[in-house]
């Protein structure tokens, strides 16, 4: 069977650490887009979808050639249980099977992405994560 895979980035304007760290200054670019552009490159991943609250974040996705949409402020904030918010975001992507990408590892290999879909995609119907 085909595995068609959707990349999923959920990221949200809320930080309360480092403000706007998505989109801050890093290393000549900014961890949403160091990670929309490696999930793009990455053999395996046939879309890469982007899920905010904040309007920048949605307009540069859409800029590297991410799908992308805002979020509804309910699924954005730390008032609702994770599960519900995974739940949410599935249901809008393209695909059933999901790799839920982090853009905190800017640090992530492309061979290590590429190596776990690879051992996804092998894994017997039976298994589904």
């Amino acid at each position: 069977m085909d595995k068609k895979i959707s990349a999923l980035i959920a990221v949200r304007k809320g930080s309360k650490r480092v403000l706007q760290k998505n989109i801050r200054p890093f290393a000549k670019s900014s961890l949403l887009e160091i990670k929309i552009r490696q999930l793009l490159r990455t053999e395996g991943v046939d879309e890469v979808y982007v899920s905010s609250d904040c309007d920048e974040m949605v307009a540069l996705a859409r800029s590297c050639g991410a799908r992308a949409s805002l979020r509804d402020l309910k699924f954005a904030s730390d008032l609702v249980p994770m599960n519900e918010v995974y739940e949410h975001l599935a249901h809008q992507v393209s695909y059933e099977h999901i790799l839920y990408a982090h853009v905190t590892s800017p640090l992530l290999m492309n061979k290590t992405l590429k190596e776990c879909i690879s051992r996804y995609k092998d894994l017997p119907d039976e298994y589904d994560s």
